[in-house]
């Protein structure tokens, strides 16, 4: 018979799964946010042999704007970079201006703008910009669109899953090690998916030998509270390099 113990460390394990599932894509399948800027130097530079841009334009072209995702590779890196399509005309001489919130218009296709620069670029067109499934939605650190990680959109639903999962391990589970409820409350939520792990491995949910938990000299609630927002600052401050 399974004993509650063994099935609160069953599903501490499966958490942690949950959590390297998450950071894994992250590294491997998710795109790297980059500017405009970034990928015309990347073009010109012949560092760039194909890129994919999901949304933006119709066929035909038509009249207006639409966001688009231009989708390409350097130095093995994915990335991903928001434009604006659009046959307005902008006000002033140049195309150079931005449409809204520093994401670049180009006038008609993008992909047609790169192939300028570069005859050889190999170009797709393909889906809508940020569809579930590819790129669903994004990690942003700083200051965005040029900031942070675009995910597959099942990884929002594991997330939120492991999430779950650990605050009710938290709530319904055996009195945690290390610190009190309220302390690993705020690491979970201030600071995942770092404080999720440490919750995880730290407080006994995953040890196959639990001891019961010394309530003496814990880490209290406004202490980790205070914590947590250091690690968020070094987890944010981490993730904004660009590779």
């Amino acid at each position: 018979m399974i004993t509650r113990e063994v099935a609160t460390r069953c599903v501490a394990w499966a958490l942690v799964l949950g959590c390297l599932a998450t950071i894994a894509a992250m590294l491997l399948v998710g795109a790297r946010a980059a500017s405009y800027d970034d990928l015309v130097s990347a073009v010109q530079d012949g560092r760039v042999d194909e890129i994919r841009v999901a949304g933006g334009l119709p066929d035909g072209h038509g009249r207006g704007s639409a966001v688009a995702e231009v989708h390409w590779r350097d130095r093995w890196v994915p990335r991903v970079t928001e434009v604006y399509e659009s046959t307005v005309k902008q006000r002033g001489s140049s195309w150079s201006m931005t449409w809204s919130d520093d994401v670049p218009t180009v006038r008609g296709r993008v992909d047609e703008e790169l192939r300028q620069m570069d005859p050889d670029l190999r170009t797709t067109r393909s889906g809508e910009a940020g569809g579930v499934g590819e790129f669903g939605f994004r990690i942003t650190f700083g200051s965005p669109p040029v900031s942070g990680w675009q995910l597959p959109g099942w990884t929002l639903m594991v997330g939120l899953a492991t999430f779950i999962g650990a605050l009710w391990l938290l709530i319904r589970g055996p009195e945690p090690h290390r610190a009190t409820r309220w302390a690993w409350f705020w690491l979970l939520g201030l600071a995942a998916p770092v404080g999720t792990l440490a919750f995880l491995f730290l407080s006994g949910a995953t040890s196959f030998r639990p001891t019961p938990a010394r309530t003496e000299g814990r880490l209290t609630g406004g202490w980790a509270f205070l914590l947590s927002f250091l690690i968020g600052s070094a987890v944010a401050t981490s993730g904004s390099v660009v590779l």
